[in-house]
């Protein structure tokens, strides 16, 4: 596609006007996905605006692949990238990335357990000798944080760690089996074919009054007919049947005719749900409600969250309702009750984190002070 075609769609994203265009041969830290690579070189266009703004546009297929500004930026910065070791150096093979989050957590992991064992195991001496819960560090103030800090929050950082692993990988089936899990998250997910042919929908022209449009698409969701509309950047489903455009709203009959055939029984309890469970949960009502959660008696015990709006489908096995307790819930809290109190989760969460910074940075100090010792060890035996 010639310059000015880039140049004109890349318009579209900001007012402001264009100060420089980069021409990326490899993916970068604000494009850090290996997925990308497909769409190299990229088209880095620097908007002369005051929230500093990047667009990558794909040179494949003229795409829009990230859009950030400063700010995002320099909380990425802070956040993402060192917490998930986002560099792009590194996130260029994703095998290599994930060995080494997986031996550093790992290592954190045992740390943290093993620090929170030999703590507990400390205080049950001195109580055994003492009859008092006290630590016998009193006077070495760092090691005394230390191992208060370890044996109160050593817990809560061997999960976050264990927890941090996880989100990598799936559960092991010898802790909760799974048969045909992989197949049915994609099955339901499937987009079907639409039925050719049908008498009891509506021309889709009509839809052109509504303004704005862009696309459409003809799609159906258990058999129902409707149309995806791109209107004002933004998507919308609107159902193909009546005598006059409406927006789309799936039944519980749509739903069963979709899940059957994959699930394997008809058996199936289906609600509509109008709060957050622990499954279903956004920390910024970002999720939509209400929504349908389906629990159907098949070999994995399925739960699906389905919108009856989009028919956007979320599905977890027994085995992907466990693994939501061990992340996100031990990384971030992520479950129901704190979605209905941020307050209190954010509460709980700052109290965590900085005792996990205490503890941190107490054994970071304790562990230079030992090899400080070692070396002026080995350095007096040297000089005899």
């Amino acid at each position: 596609m010639p310059e000015a075609w880039y140049e004109q769609y890349a318009s579209r994203f900001s007012s402001a006007p264009i100060v420089a265009v980069d021409t990326i041969r490899h993916i970068d830290t604000w494009t850090p996905y290996p997925r990308v690579k497909k769409d190299l070189p990229l088209y880095r266009y620097r908007f002369d605006d005051p929230e500093g703004t990047y667009l990558y546009l794909s040179s494949q297929t003229g795409e829009a692949v990230q859009l950030c500004t400063r700010s995002e930026r320099i909380g990425a910065s802070c956040g993402t990238i060192p917490h998930m070791f986002y560099y792009w150096w590194l996130r260029q093979n994703r095998t290599v990335w994930l060995w080494v989050i997986s031996i550093f957590a790992s290592l954190a992991v045992i740390a943290a357990f093993t620090g929170l064992y030999l703590g507990i195991r400390l205080y049950v001496r001195m109580w055994r000798r003492t009859k008092r819960l006290r630590s016998p560090y009193k006077r070495q103030k760092t090691l005394h944080w230390h191992l208060v800090g370890g044996v109160i929050f050593g817990l809560s950082l061997t999960l976050f760690a264990l927890s941090g692993v996880m989100s990598l990988y799936d559960l092991p089936s010898w802790i909760v089996p799974q048969h045909e899990t992989q197949t049915k998250r994609k099955e339901v997910q499937q987009e079907e074919a639409p039925q050719l042919g049908r008498s009891d929908m509506y021309d889709y022209r009509l839809l052109l009054d509504l303004g704005g449009v862009q696309q459409i698409t003809w799609r159906s969701y258990g058999g129902h007919p409707y149309y995806e509309v791109q209107r004002h950047g933004q998507l919308e489903s609107w159902d193909a049947l009546g005598e006059a455009p409406q927006l789309l709203h799936l039944t519980e009959q749509d739903i069963k005719a979709k899940l059957t055939p994959v699930l394997g029984t008809s058996d199936m309890q289906i609600e509509l749900m109008d709060h957050y469970d622990n499954y279903y949960v956004s920390l910024n009502d970002k999720y939509e409600l209400p929504i349908y959660r389906i629990s159907a008696q098949d070999k994995e015990s399925s739960r699906l969250y389905i919108s009856p709006t989009t028919g956007e489908t979320r599905y977890y096995s027994l085995n992907g309702r466990v693994k939501k307790w061990l992340y996100p819930f031990c990384h971030n809290l992520r479950i129901g009750f704190f979605a209905e109190h941020p307050t209190l989760r954010i509460i709980c969460m700052l109290v965590l984190v900085l005792g996990g910074l205490v503890v941190s940075v107490s054994g970071v100090v304790l562990g230079f002070r030992y090899l400080r010792r070692v070396i002026r060890r080995a350095k007096s035996r040297r000089s005899k």
